[in-house]
Formats: structure tokens, sequence, C-alpha cells
């Protein structure tokens, strides 16, 4: 298609009311995300800070009070950069912060296998093991938790970007080694939370554990720093959605004075960006700071600083009157994940391979027409040795037989996101 502009090969391919879809998919993945984040912090600080705060101070330590403080003292200052480069420190720490949790947790659960203060609220004998279920009662749902927990449909274009194209394998290994690692970090934390905690699980497992384990308590501490660092992550491109919504202009974001194109790139980043787009990479190669002064750094735009109070405020307000965590992932995952994870890819893969249908209309409206001519084929180039599978009506017959197994493939996805979006997002709703 000759585009890495997730919101752009939306248009091009599902048209306008595709855009209005992902618009939509987009805003409620990203005040759903940030809530859930101020929910699990909330869930994880509240036992901690009445265990450790003077008797004086805890008495005025509750869920609401917490939600605020994380917020306002926590999430609040991180959100009035105009981009997400000077938090960059911060993502790597959040990303560290993780596999230590991990470590604690595979260590410290198997310690209470077995325990009766665990299993007698489910009447359960002390040595007994919860049973399993292929599919359990609500598996619609289900799959939208999964696909909201290992979605990353967005952020894909940019990831393939920060690779050499030119090596096509480096792609392919790194986007399987990441799938294949989400994908039992996910199974490792659901087996062991099911296996020792049964149907009493908590949607936030660290929550199962009692507040007397202290390697627990740390984990709850790096979990909830490596929540909080992650707020931003989410905050940013929902607030870049709104932005054209209120009409406030980007560059008073990212305002061409604060920075410098980089003239080892010959295509301007703001060309390529859309209103719709939602990926940062906080180490973007295409700009550089002219200086560390405050106006190029902090977002100085009244209007863009009232939308961002309003927003930061939605999603604290909805913190603190939602207390099911468990249901905010299914609604999440139902009515937004399934559109990104599931119908999106599907639609555009089918529509991009029908032999009925041409790339070069949008090989000749793409934004690289500021590119020259030579580098723009090597661009192009790179992605069909990436995706020999992206065809146009003048060689459908020379397509390979795998791609005839991926039309099925997508046609199932397709099928699927749809089922779980309207099913999945109706049975959710009802069980409010």
């Amino acid at each position: 298609m000759g585009s890495f502009d997730f919101g752009k090969n939306i248009r091009d391919t599902l048209g306008e009311k595709g855009k209005y879809f992902l618009i939509f998919a987009l805003l409620f993945n990203g005040f759903g995300s940030c809530i859930t984040y101020l929910i699990i912090t909330t869930d994880i600080v509240l036992p901690i800070s009445k265990k450790l705060l003077p008797l004086f101070i805890s008495e005025y330590v509750n869920r609401t009070n917490t939600v605020l403080f994380m917020g306002v003292f926590t999430a609040l200052p991180l959100l009035f950069f105009k981009t997400l480069e000077p938090l960059a420190k911060f993502s790597e720490a959040s990303i560290i912060f993780v596999p230590l949790v991990i470590i604690i947790f595979i260590i410290r659960a198997p310690v209470y296998f077995g325990s009766e203060m665990i299993f007698s609220a489910s009447k359960n004998l002390a040595s007994s093991v919860p049973e399993f279920k292929f599919f359990g009662s609500n598996p619609l749902p289900a799959i939208g938790i999964i696909a909201f927990a290992l979605m990353c449909t967005q952020t894909a274009y940019q990831n393939y970007q920060s690779i050499d194209k030119s090596i096509v394998n480096g792609w392919r290994k790194a986007s399987r080694f990441a799938v294949i690692v989400c994908v039992v970090i996910y199974l490792t934390f659901s087996i062991i939370g099911y296996l020792i905690f049964g149907n009493k699980v908590s949607p936030n497992v660290l929550n199962n554990f009692p507040e007397t384990d202290n390697y627990i308590n740390l984990a709850r501490v790096l979990m909830a720093l490596s929540i909080i660092l992650t707020y931003p992550m989410q905050f940013y491109p929902m607030r870049e959605i709104l932005l054209p919504v209120f009409n406030i202009s980007q560059e008073e974001i990212a305002p061409p004075s604060s920075f410098i194109e980089n003239p080892n790139n010959a295509s301007s980043s703001r060309e390529q960006s859309t209103t719709i787009e939602t990926t940062f990479n906080p180490k973007d190669s295409n700009f550089s700071y002219k200086n560390d002064s405050i106006e190029s750094i902090f977002i100085n735009s009244k209007a863009t600083i009232m939308l961002t109070f309003t927003c930061f405020s939605i999603t604290v307000i909805v913190a603190i009157l939602v207390k099911d965590l468990g249901l905010l992932y299914k609604l999440i995952g139902t009515a937004s994940a399934s559109l990104l994870a599931f119908v999106f890819p599907a639609a555009i893969y089918l529509i991009v391979t029908d032999p009925r249908y041409s790339t070069i209309p949008l090989n000749n409206s793409s934004n690289f027409n500021s590119i020259s001519q030579t580098e723009n084929t090597q661009l192009i180039s790179s992605v069909s040795r990436a995706d020999t599978f992206l065809i146009s009506s003048s060689n459908i017959d020379k397509v390979p037989v795998k791609a005839q197994l991926y039309r099925y493939v997508s046609w199932f996805t397709l099928f699927s996101g749809v089922v779980i979006f309207v099913i999945g997002t109706s049975v959710t709703l009802l069980s409010v």
C-alpha cells in the first residue's frame, strides 16, 4: 500500500466509516487503559499504605483519596510534555520492573498452593486442584480480554520502521519473539493464578496474596510504579486523537519552531502523521531538539492544557466510580480490542488481496509523494520483500498458495472479531 500510517490505510480500504470506527476503538482503548491503570495502582497501593503509614494518616487513606493521590501526584505531572521523548527513561524503567514482578510471582505463588486460607472460601479441600474447563461461561468476553492484553496493532507500523528494512528476517524474528514472550507471560500468570487461587482469582492476581508477604509487597510496589509510568503512553495518543475534534492545531503540541528536521530523513514526519495516528516513538529520529528550554519541552497552549486536564479528570472520576476491574477488562476487550486486533487487520488484508483491488491509487496518493522517486521505489520494494502477499489485480495469478490460506484465516478472524464486538459487548453491558 506504500504507507506506514494505520489511519490512512484504514481510510484507503474501509473508507470514512472505517476511520470513525478506528477513532472510536482507539479512544475507547486509550481511556479504558488509563482508567484500568489507575484502578490497578490504587488496588495495589491502598493496602500497603494502610500498613506503612502512621495511624493518624491512615485514617484518611481510602480508595477515593488513593485514586486522587496517585493520579494528581504521579500521573498528572507527566502529561504536559509536547511529546513522549522526555519520558523515554520512565518508559525504560517501567519495562525493567515487569520481569522482577514475574520472578517474585513465580517464586512466591507455589508457597500458597493448597492453602486453607485460599480454598476454604470456595469450599474446596486444602489439597484440591480447581476444575479446568476448555470453555467457561463467558468465552467471548474472555477472548476480548486476551485481545486487550496482547493487542499491539496500532504500534506495529512504527515498530517496523524502527528495524532495518533490508533485513526482513529481523522484523519477523522480533515480532515472533515478542508474541511468544507475551503469550508465555500471560499463560504463566493465568495458569499459576488459577491453580493457586481457583475461581477466586482476582483480575489483579497480586490482590489474592496476603498483605503480610513482604516479597509480594515488593512486587506490588514495582508493579504500581510500572503501571503508573505507563499511563502517559496511553494518554498522549488519546489526546492527539482529540486535538482536531476541538480544532486544536497539532503544531501547538509540536510546533516547527521547537524542532529541526533530521536532514538524513528525506520525508517529513509531520506530512506522514494523521489525526488518528496513535503511535509514538520517544526516540524518533525525524526530529531533534534545538534546545532544552521550557518552551521546547512543555506544552504552552491553553486549549491543550485544558484538554489535558479534562481527559485526565474523566479517567480519575471513572476510576473512582468503577471498582470492578474484571468488568472493565471485558468491556474494553470486546468493544475496542476486538476491532483493533481482529476486524481491522483482517479487513485490510482481505481488501488489498482482492483480485478486483489495485494498489496503484494507494501508492500514487500516499504520503510518500514528497520523497524522491528512487527513495519511494526503494521503500515500497522493502515493504514488498517484507510481505509478498500485498498484491494487485495485475499479478493475482502469481499469488503464493499460502496467500489463499491467509485469506481463509482472515475471513475467520474478521467473522470472529465481529461476533466478539457485537455479542461480547452486548453480554458484557447486560451484566452490568
